[in-house]
């Protein structure tokens, strides 16, 4: 498994202002370029958290047939940036240190993204990005609730009436609470029904 931080974001160099989608993709393509480097593996999956879940569809049209794996990701980017900005009129909320130190995250409003987000010619919703390339796709809720909320259950619908094959799982795994995200149920479930789903569509059968 490779997990990566993209240009632009702590604790990687780059500018923040100048993260935009493309180079989210093309990091997420550099990255799968050195695991199949140092591990000699062809054949993998993807997977992508949140707003991640746009990166990885995009990185998967260039190898048709990639099975993808949606954390809890954003359908609509727009509605993305009003949540964001509405955040920020409330006030600047703590921030946590992170692994590695970094004392804030990413400030959307900060780089390039933030306007390709807004304009819907340069990113699309969710359903939109995906398309006949697109491999197979499970979902997964994250959030609160033993049923899929109305965003993903559209997602899904509009997805499988087009010819896509998407499995969707509720695996909540956290909550939030006075404002601070904290565990509502152990992630393990989450962790194990993705890499099932991954090695049954990546592994040979066995005989």
């Amino acid at each position: 498994v490779q997990r990566f931080h993209p240009r632009g974001t702590a604790p990687s160099d780059g500018d923040p202002a100048a993260v935009s989608l493309a180079t989210l993709v093309d990091d997420a393509a550099r990255a799968l370029d050195l695991l199949r480097d140092r591990t000699g593996v062809e054949q993998v999956g993807l997977v992508g958290a949140r707003l991640g879940a746009l990166v990885a569809v995009r990185l998967a049209q260039r190898r048709a047939g990639t099975p993808v794996v949606l954390w809890e990701p954003v359908v609509d980017p727009r509605r993305l940036v009003e949540h964001a900005a509405r955040a920020r009129v409330a006030g600047p909320r703590p921030v946590a240190p992170g692994l590695y130190g970094e004392d804030r995250p990413l400030d959307l409003f900060d780089s390039a993204l933030c306007t390709e987000l807004i304009d819907g010619a340069a990113v699309g919703e969710l359903s939109g990005e995906l398309n006949a390339r697109s491999g197979p796709l499970l979902l997964v809720q994250t959030g609160a609730g033993g049923s899929l909320v109305p965003r993903y259950e559209s997602l899904v619908a509009r997805c499988r009436a087009r010819g896509l094959t998407v499995e969707a799982h509720c695996r909540p795994c956290d909550a939030e609470r006075d404002g601070t995200v904290v565990p509502g149920a152990p992630a393990d479930a989450l962790v194990e029904t993705t890499a099932s789903w991954l090695a049954d569509r990546l592994l040979p059968a066995a005989p």
